[in-house]
């Protein structure tokens, strides 16, 4: 292990890399098949989720000419781009970027579910003194010649290291003050990438009392960041509106979640409760997964609560909307809204997805009338 030579900083932090030479990197061709071979790096190198791998690396590989990246580049990690992904597996490297050391930083690119690397993800980075030109996005059979792994500062589903977040507040987030201080990021208007249906229901009450409904992807990463950091109550539909917090070390903000998996306090209490105050609304054990539009179990599919009251009445204990007693029939209507708008214009091409599909419905039927269990 080469010694690496960083400054004298204010806290702890690793001080040498894994270092590895003439790394083989493929493009994911698949979630998460590729990236740099995983007989030649270190464990930390690779993709991880609550503390255990979840990428692989063919055992066969493709019959192509590898083209060669002379000189030092540092390992960046997996770059798909969606803006959780990028959150939690593509910038978690970036703190021990050293432009007097690197060429530049390595992505292996998932070219999924678009193909063009956008301009909010150089924003990104650049927060890392990453600019554009140190950027090399491996999209063919790459051999670098030398390659330096970090250990990453945070990973999803595990708790930030102390000596991360501490650097996180050297970034050079520009900040501003005219941010709504009661936050609502919801998924109604983004539906078709999945949602607890009848979410509006919750949605109209809260803006009834007060919260702002806020669509993050029309801000700047600033913007987002200084939203976060400024709010005195944020409530988000579980999704990657929230992960701007993954740029701060702490917010004084309340934060509470209405779930839309089983899982989402998992995914979301390890990055959130480090930093401040996470809630879970409701009981997420009484969600249901439904089919997407594709007729496929998938990240984008909507999900069905059994027990909205309850998710009502934790909203009033903790003061987010009025006491008005939960209406069951507003709630059904938002939740038909919600499901309609969903499904509508379903692809016909995928019909064949959907083979059981008048079970189905007749299963969702069933379930609009929420016998509790």
């Amino acid at each position: 292990m080469e010694s690496y030579p960083i400054e004298t900083a204010r806290w702890p932090r690793p001080s040498t890399p894994d270092v590895r030479h003439g790394v083989l990197i493929l493009p994911y061709f698949r979630a998460w098949v590729g990236g740099p071979d995983h007989s030649v790096i270190p464990e930390h190198g690779r993709i991880m989720r609550h503390g255990r791998v979840r990428d692989r690396f063919p055992s066969e590989l493709p019959l192509v000419q590898s083209s060669p990246l002379k000189g030092t580049y540092l390992y960046g990690g997996p770059l798909k781009v969606h803006f959780g992904h990028v959150i939690v597996d593509s910038i978690i490297r970036l703190w021990a970027f050293d432009r007097r050391r690197h060429k530049g930083v390595v992505f292996a690119f998932f070219p999924r579910p678009v193909d063009v690397v956008p301009n909010w993800f150089f924003d990104v980075v650049s927060l890392f003194g990453v600019m554009r030109d140190d950027v090399y996005i491996i999209r063919e059979p790459t051999i670098v010649e030398t390659l330096e792994f970090f250990e990453p500062g945070s990973r999803l589903g595990s708790t930030p290291h102390n000596w991360y977040l501490h650097y996180l507040e050297s970034l050079p987030i520009v900040k501003t003050s005219r941010t709504p201080k009661n936050i609502y990021f919801g998924r109604t208007h983004i539906l078709h990438r999945g949602a607890m249906l009848g979410e509006r229901y919750f949605g109209r009450l809260l803006e009834e009392s007060g919260f702002q409904y806020v669509k993050p992807e029309h801000h700047d990463i600033h913007t987002q960041v200084s939203m976060i950091e400024n709010a005195d109550r944020i409530v988000f539909a579980e999704g990657s509106s929230i992960y701007s917090a993954e740029l701060l070390p702490r917010t004084k903000a309340r934060i509470f979640m209405i779930p839309r998996r089983k899982t989402g306090e998992k995914i979301f209490a390890s990055t959130l409760r480090p930093r401040g105050s996470f809630t879970v609304l409701g009981k997420p054990d009484t969600l249901i997964d439904g089919l997407n539009r594709r007729g496929l179990n998938h990240a984008d599919c909507p999900s069905y609560i059994r027990d909205p009251e309850a998710l009502h009445a934790d909203m009033v204990q903790h003061g987010l909307i009025d006491g008005r007693p939960f209406s069951d029939q507003a709630f059904r209507e938002a939740e038909r809204i919600d499901f309609l708008t969903y499904y509508k214009d379903i692809d016909q091409s995928y019909a064949r997805n959907f083979s059981k599909l008048s079970g189905w419905v007749e299963y969702v039927r069933n379930l609009f009338q929420r016998k509790k269990t």
